[in-house]
C-alpha cells in the first residue's frame, strides 16, 4: 500500500458549522464502491481498515474545524488532517494533496450509545496490540537484527513486565506515536519487554484480559477462538498473535 493511499484511508477531516453537540464524525463510514471503512468513537479513538486489516488511531478537533488524525501503519507513525463536506448520510473527503473521495455513513451506533460494542472493542484491542507489537518488533530488529520465532506454548511468565510509561520512553516517537494504555473494554495492557537481553528466546509480548477484565492464564498454547467469546485473553509475543479471535473455517 502507498503511503498516500494508506493514509486517505486511515483519515479524514470535517468541516462543521456547528461546534457544540454530538460530533457528526462519530459512527462508522464506508469507502464509496470500496472495502475501506473507518469508525470513530466519542473518546477520540478509532478504527481504520483498508479492507484487509485494521488499525487503531485517535482524532482529534482543531480550532479551525479540522479534524487532525494521527495512526501507525506498519510501525510507521503518520499525522493528517483532511476536511469532509457531509450532506446527509454521504462524506465528500479531501485530503489536503486535493484527493476527492466519497464515503457513505453504515452506522451511527456509536454516537448513539456511551460504550463500544463487545465487537468493537475486540477490533479495537487487536488493532492496538498489533500495532504496539510491530513497533516492538522494529525496536528488537534495531537491536540484534531479527526477531523471535513463533512457539507453540508461551508462557508469559518467562517475559519481563515493563510499564506502558516506560514502554513510551523506548518506542516513541521513534516507532510508535502513542502507547495504548487500555483495551477496547478499557481495562489494562500488560506489557512484556526484555530490555536488558533482547537476544534472549522470550522478548516481548503483550497480552488483553478480554471484556471480563480477568487473565485466564499465564500460559497459552497458540491456538485462535471464536470471535464471539469476548471473555477470552488476547495475546500476542515475539511477532505473532498467540490468542486471537478468528472465524473457524467451514
Amino acid at each position: 500500500m502507498k503511503k498516500m493511499d494508506a493514509l486517505t484511508v486511515l483519515a479524514v477531516v470535517m468541516v462543521l458549522t456547528s461546534c457544540k453537540g454530538s460530533d457528526p464524525l462519530i459512527g462508522r463510514w464506508q469507502k464509496v464502491d470500496e472495502k475501506d471503512w473507518s469508525e470513530y468513537f466519542a473518546d477520540g479513538s478509532a478504527i481504520f481498515n483498508d479492507g484487509s486489516m485494521s488499525v487503531s488511531g485517535t482524532w482529534k478537533r482543531l480550532d479551525d474545524g479540522r479534524l487532525k488524525i494521527d495512526a501507525t501503519v506498519f510501525g510507521i507513525s503518520t499525522a493528517e488532517v483532511f476536511q469532509v463536506a457531509i450532506e446527509r448520510d454521504t462524506a465528500t473527503f479531501t485530503s489536503s494533496g486535493g484527493q476527492v473521495e466519497s464515503y457513505r455513513r453504515v452506522s451511527n451506533v456509536a454516537a448513539q450509545e456511551s460504550s463500544v460494542s463487545d465487537q468493537q472493542a475486540q477490533k479495537r484491542t487487536i488493532a492496538d496490540i498489533r500495532n504496539t507489537g510491530t513497533a516492538m518488533f522494529s525496536w528488537l530488529t534495531d537491536q540484534v537484527g531479527s526477531g523471535a520465532a513463533g512457539q507453540a506454548e508461551v508462557d508469559f511468565a518467562k517475559y519481563p513486565a515493563i510499564s506502558a510509561k516506560e514502554l513510551e520512553k523506548i518506542l516513541v516517537p521513534q516507532y510508535l506515536q502513542a502507547i495504548p494504555e487500555t483495551d477496547g473494554w478499557g481495562h489494562p495492557y500488560e506489557y512484556y519487554l526484555n530490555v536488558a537481553s533482547p537476544r534472549a528466546k522470550q522478548v516481548m509480548s503483550i497480552r488483553s484480559s478480554g471484556r471480563d477484565g480477568s487473565f485466564s492464564s499465564v500460559s497459552y498454547s497458540v491456538e485462535a477462538f471464536a470471535p464471539s467469546e469476548y471473555d477470552e485473553d488476547i495475546a500476542w509475543a515475539d511477532g505473532y498473535f498467540v490468542r486471537w479471535p478468528q472465524k473457524p473455517k467451514e
